[in-house]
C-alpha cells in the first residue's frame, strides 16, 4: 500500500467529510463575526440609553415650563407636574430618578444622576424663558460641585471615548 503525504490527505477527492482543521477554521471565523456584531450592538444600546436620558430630561424641564404657563407658579417638585398630568415618567434608563425645581422666576431646572465611567455625575438642563423665547443649557455637575458643558463629556459618556 502506498502511503500518502500529509498534504495529499487534505486534498484527497475520495474522502468524505471535513477535517478537524477545516471545522476549527470555519468556527473561528463565525465566532469572530458574531463577536464583532455583539460589540457593535452593545455600543449602540449604550448610546441609545444615554440619548434617551438626555431627551427625557429635556421633556421633564419642558413639562415644568408648561406647568408654569398653565398655573402661573413655578413647580415645587416633579410630583406637582406629574399629578397635574403634564408628564408621565418613571426612572431614567440607569435607574436614577428625575428631579425638577424652580430655581428662580422663569427658570426651571431638571436633573438626574448618570454614571460616567466609575463616577456618577448629575446631568442638568436649565430652561430660562421670557416672552420672546426660551434658552436651554445642558450641563454636567461633577461630584466636586462645578458645572461643565455637555460637550466636555459627550464623547466619554455617549461614545465611551
Amino acid at each position: 500500500m502506498l502511503m500518502k503525504k500529509p498534504l495529499q490527505l487534505l486534498f484527497d477527492k475520495n474522502k468524505k467529510g471535513f477535517t478537524l482543521l477545516e471545522i476549527i477554521t470555519v468556527l473561528s471565523i463565525i465566532l469572530l463575526i458574531i463577536g464583532g456584531l455583539l460589540t457593535s450592538a452593545y455600543s449602540r444600546m449604550k448610546l441609545a440609553k444615554a440619548e434617551r436620558t438626555i431627551e427625557e430630561l429635556k421633556s421633564v424641564a419642558q413639562a415644568g415650563v408648561l406647568y408654569y404657563f398653565a398655573t402661573d407658579t413655578i413647580p415645587a417638585s416633579l410630583n406637582d407636574v406629574i399629578t397635574d398630568g403634564y408628564i408621565h415618567i418613571g426612572n431614567n434608563p440607569y435607574g436614577g430618578s428625575y428631579n425638577l425645581t424652580g430655581v428662580a422666576e422663569k427658570t426651571i431646572t431638571a436633573s438626574t444622576v448618570v454614571p460616567i465611567g466609575a463616577i456618577t455625575h448629575t446631568l442638568n438642563t436649565q430652561i430660562s424663558f421670557t416672552p420672546s423665547g426660551a434658552t436651554e443649557i445642558l450641563s454636567f455637575t461633577r461630584p466636586m460641585g462645578y458645572n461643565l458643558p455637555m460637550e466636555t463629556y459627550r464623547k466619554k459618556w455617549l461614545y465611551g471615548e
